[in-house]
């Protein structure tokens, strides 16, 4: 939800007036959200494979 509120202010209020202290901790934690984004992809994969083997 977090990034979605970045995403909010970087379209809306123009990246200019971003302050890095409040947003380091997004950068931080972006690792582990890819990993999670890579599982929750493979696994939407899988359960469409699995539907077309039926």
């Amino acid at each position: 939800m977090e990034y979605l509120a970045f995403r909010h202010l970087v379209r809306n209020i123009y990246g200019f007036q971003l302050e890095w202290a409040k947003m380091d901790y997004l950068a931080k934690d972006l690792p582990e959200v890819v990993d999670w984004l890579k599982g929750e992809v493979d696994s939407f994969l899988k359960n469409i494979e699995d539907i077309l083997k039926i």
